[in-house]
């Protein structure tokens, strides 16, 4: 077993999905390299080799998951031809994503529809069919180049996470046998394969369906299919362990592995998942066993799930994006932010200082909110062009064949129309892409309740009105030693107003860290939001005193935060299409810290002692009208 090493987790909440589909997925979150996508593959081998397994490309058009009109077979055949897309090949099977939290979201909006309804509905360009496509989905991504939406985090049972191996002896064997596809012990492939057989005659008692009830009441879970994936969760484990009926072990599990992951926690627990399923498919095989056998009490097998969380990685908060900054931009360096330390000496920040212009904060001017695509938004045209290029207009394509006035075939009164390639019309749509709000909010010393109340008013109001214009809304609150990101760009209102009830506060003000935080969020907002741009609306008293390089004098430690901030807010301007920074402190100071911060970042500036929520929402709008 020790290539599963570090993702036991992802394998076991594979092995209760292929039991059970009606799981709905699992999503395998974890750092790059960790093996989410080996796994995910490896995971193919719990289906039958007849049941599909589509791996859908982020870089998928609408046609080609959906389906469309077979222009070819159509002409050569005189009669409408439809042809269906990756999700109706899939029906009975499985979708894969690769990377699902960069997936376009009118795409994952698609799949999520279809999932829903079992069907792929086709209504265009003059078709409409229904295609059957009952599927589970699977999908791995990295946790730190975005959060999943929540539409999609409750229509799956299982959030797993991989980790880094750092032990020496672990890296040594994936060092040996990095060539090498990870294949699944055939044991436990049966194991599954029996399971699934069995599942129909696992029965369920009504106390423990009300037990489970009670527990989702409780968590406050949003929805019920939370309570209805634990049901089938406790089923398929039953099934695994070749019980008949489900035992409080499999209760238990199912409330830790479904309501643990949305009630706040990060990762399934860790766990010799293998343990029971397996070790008693090779018992009755006469196998000696891999690892510890599962424990019996009074009869009953026991659960070798535990309750320990799975490590997480933790993130580099000395490394930035090293994307490039929005178009029309000065380009910006590759390398990642960090510091060198060499002996005691701290040196300056590891990137280069561009000009920085003599005003304004390289706004982009004019309607850069809307632009012209071929994908998606409203149909204002077609033009001519290659079919693989966008959708093809079927009407204005038949009018352009029909209008190049050819004679009828010899002998005949018939006019066939051919279709030739200069024929082809595509439609040319115009889309409207929002704009990223980063509230970065000061919760260190005093008036920390002011500003963290005003704060996450302002936000929710402005995220209640963000669907008009398609804005994402993110809050980033610093304190203590680091900056944290409360509110992922793209998440619903409930979930912003659960998540914003607590945030942490007091301590000191780690102001560089906040900085380098919204430097990443600029960074990847164009590629992975599809935004136009982001707009940083800072509120604190510019008074830094935690650098990102430990300093151990309180003088020394004040004056390197100051310098820090300063070198990234010059950095951080020529990501940004504005910013908008309210200074808290009681007294007004005409070249104050705060001050000197927003004339670093080239931003609006408002001395606000008394923060309230309806002036910094009316403030920030008056400066979003003035960009849209």
């Amino acid at each position: 077993m020790k290539p599963l090493l570090g993702l036991r987790d992802p394998v076991f909440a594979l092995t209760l999905l292929a039991i059970d589909p009606g799981l709905g997925g699992v999503m395998i979150a974890g750092p790059p390299g960790t093996g989410k996508t080996l796994v995910a593959r490896a995971g193919r081998a719990f289906w039958p080799p007849e049941v599909p397994f589509v791996d859908v490309p982020l870089g998928v058009t609408l046609d080609r998951l959906l389906g469309g009109l077979n222009l070819w077979q159509t002409r050569r055949k005189g009669t409408q031809i439809s042809q269906p897309g990756l999700l109706a090949q899939a029906h009975k099977g499985v979708v894969y994503v690769d990377e699902i939290n960069l997936l376009d979201s009118t795409l994952l909006s698609v799949i999520l529809q279809t999932m829903d309804r079992g069907e792929v509905m086709l209504e265009r360009e003059g078709i409409s069919q229904r295609f059957p496509a009952r599927f589970c989905l699977i999908g791995t991504y990295d946790p730190r180049e975005g959060e999943l939406p929540s539409l999609l985090r409750e229509r799956v049972a299982f959030h797993v996470s991989t980790r880094t191996l750092r032990d020496g002896e672990t890296r040594y064997f994936i060092a040996r046998h990095a060539a090498r596809r990870l294949v699944l012990p055939r044991d436990m492939i049966a194991a599954v394969e029996h399971a699934r057989r069995l599942l129909p005659r696992v029965t369920i008692s009504s106390k423990q369906v009300q037990e489970i009830c009670a527990i989702a009441t409780r968590t406050g879970v949003p929805g019920n299919r939370a309570e209805v994936f634990a049901v089938r969760c406790a089923r398929a484990n039953a099934a695994l362990h070749r019980r008949p009926m489900v035992t409080q072990g499999d209760v238990d599990l199912a409330v830790r592995l479904i309501f643990l992951p949305r009630g706040g926690g990060r990762s399934l627990p860790a766990a010799d998942w293998m343990n029971g399923p397996v070790q008693a498919h090779l018992a009755s095989r006469n196998h000696p066993p891999e690892a510890a056998s599962t424990s019996r009490e009074n009869g009953n097998e026991k659960n070798a799930f535990d309750d320990r969380t799975a490590g997480q990685e933790s993130s580099d908060p000395l490394t930035g994006s090293s994307q490039a900054g929005t178009p029309g931009k000065a380009a910006v360096s590759p390398q990642p932010l960090a510091f060198v330390s060499e002996g005691n000496e701290v040196l300056p920040l590891n990137i280069p200082m561009p000009e920085v212009p003599a005003s304004g904060s390289g706004r982009v001017s004019g309607r850069h909110a809307t632009g012209l695509n071929w994908d998606r938004g409203r149909h204002i045209r077609s033009v001519i062009g290659d079919g693989s290029r966008g959708r093809i207009d079927v009407l204005a394509t038949l009018r352009r064949a029909a209008l190049r006035g050819e004679q009828p075939v010899s002998g005949t009164h018939d006019r066939k129309i051919e279709i030739r390639p200069r024929d082809i019309c595509i439609k040319q749509f115009r889309r409207r892409s929002g704009l990223l709000i980063v509230f970065a909010v000061d919760c260190s010393g005093s008036m920390v309740l002011n500003r963290l109340v005003a704060a996450k008013q302002a936000a929710i109001r402005l995220l209640k009105e963000a669907y008009v214009y398609r804005d994402k809304i993110a809050l980033i609150n610093f304190c203590r030693t680091e900056a944290q990101l409360l509110l992922p760009p793209g998440w619903g209102l409930a979930r912003a107003t659960r998540v914003l009830k607590q945030m942490p506060a007091g301590g000191r003000t780690p102001l560089p860290s906040a900085f380098l935080k919204v430097w990443e969020l600029a960074g990847q907002a164009p590629a992975r939001w599809n935004v136009a741009g982001t707009v940083l609306v800072l509120i604190t008293d510019g008074r830094g005193n935690e650098p990102l390089i430990p300093q151990k004098d309180h003088q020394k430690k004040r004056l390197r935060a100051s310098q820090e901030a300063r070198q990234l807010a010059l950095q951080l301007r020529r990501r940004l299409v504005a910013s908008l920074v309210i200074d808290t402190r009681k007294i007004y100071a005409p070249d104050g810290n705060a001050r000197q911060l927003a004339n670093a970042l080239g931003a609006q500036y408002l001395f606000l002692p008394e923060v309230q929520p309806e002036t910094i929402t009316s403030w920030v709008k008056s400066e979003l009208k003035s960009l849209r």
